[in-house]
């Protein structure tokens, strides 16, 4: 899919050609996260391209790498910078995949690897399934206490009292704040049309579930951004809401993943510095009880994904810095970092 001058002049507001240039060239996992709340875009004068990003202290913290063409990645990257240095500001890339990061990493910049994403190919899930009787147990012995999963627009959603409802259960049930740049569990307030959205009700009619994808165009695939599961759901709940999506995305989709596992262990931080290594190795030792991440990365390994790719950061200077991580930290957080409560555990969208 390509664009062309003509399109942009007939684009009215800076979301419409957002959402006209992540439907174009769309690459990586979290590129339509560039269109939540709070987001800022900046579009590229010299050529067709954007950057959404959030301010934090003196960096800008960049949703993935630039949006355009492949072979301009570098081009607005340099001018993105130009635009921050003129304020004052550094920029740290967030969540850049493996095509972007060679372009990237080869004009110069420093890059660290901060997790994995699970990837699978929809259309031979079925077949995984076959070969995984833990799997089918769990889906079945949810299936006797569901009704049904029933797809719902993004609109009737962001409108719907009933999932407003279960999502401030959820998060009720968290001990810590919410993480929000990049894992904003409030992701269906703006209604983006984008997203496809599945309902699970119990058998009594409640709703027990909820599952929300958008879309990565660029390479046919869907990112599964939230799963939510009431507690009353019955055990297995999150594994047929999985599977129901994946039987969905099976007939137009080839790449479906659950997003970011921070400090995975399937990515090799052995070209990682120092201080990078050791932070991933305190974080999976002792922050267990605070950010689940080793509980996200087993729950799917468990799904059995075909292969884990690496996700990194990238600054814009030849090397990054513990300043650099530290930004993009504040900016997930964006307010005092502990808000204990009453509660199990941290609220993350992807926790069950």
């Amino acid at each position: 899919m390509t664009m062309t001058d003509c399109n942009v002049h007939a684009i009215s507001t800076g979301r419409e050609l957002a959402v006209r240039l992540l439907g174009a060239f769309g690459y990586e996992t979290v590129c339509f996260q560039t269109l939540q709340a709070g987001m800022n875009l900046w579009f590229s004068k010299n050529s067709l391209g954007m950057v959404g990003f959030v301010e934090s202290g003196r960096h800008l913290i960049t949703v993935g790498s630039p949006v355009a063409d492949c072979d301009r990645i570098v081009e607005i990257a340099e001018e993105f910078e130009g635009f921050a240095h003129q304020r004052r500001r550094r920029v740290c890339y967030m969540c850049v995949e493996n095509r972007n990061i060679k372009r990237l990493a080869a004009a110069g910049r420093g890059q660290l690897i901060i997790g994995a994403i699970p990837v699978w190919n929809p259309a031979r899930w079925t077949e995984m399934i076959s070969h995984n009787a833990r799997l089918r147990y769990q889906i079945a012995r949810a299936k006797r206490k569901c009704d049904e999963i029933t797809e719902i627009t993004p609109s009737h959603a962001a409108r719907s009292v009933a999932i407003g409802n279960l999502i401030g259960e959820w998060l009720a049930q968290r001990r810590l704040m919410p993480m929000r740049f990049l894992a904003d569990p409030f992701i269906l307030s703006d209604a983006g049309e984008h997203r496809r959205v599945f309902c699970l009700r119990g058998r009594n009619g409640p709703l027990a579930g909820l599952l929300a994808a958008s879309p990565i165009p660029a390479r046919r695939g869907m990112f599964i951004e939230q799963i939510v599961r009431a507690p009353h759901a019955p055990n297995g709940a999150v594994e047929l809401m999985i599977d129901h999506a994946m039987r969905e995305f099976a007939s137009r989709y080839r790449h479906v993943t659950l997003g970011l596992v921070a400090g995975s262990q399937f990515a090799s931080d052995h070209e990682n510095p120092w201080w990078a290594r050791m932070a991933r190795y305190s974080a999976r030792r002792w922050g267990g009880e605070l950010y689940r991440f080793g509980s996200l990365e087993q729950f799917r390994a468990a799904l059995q994904p075909e292969i884990w790719e690496p996700v990194y950061a990238v600054s814009d200077r030849s090397h990054i810095t513990i300043r650099d991580i530290l930004a993009a930290c504040r900016a997930m957080f964006r307010c005092p970092f502990f808000r204990l409560s009453r509660g199990g555990q941290a609220a993350y969208p992807y926790s069950f």
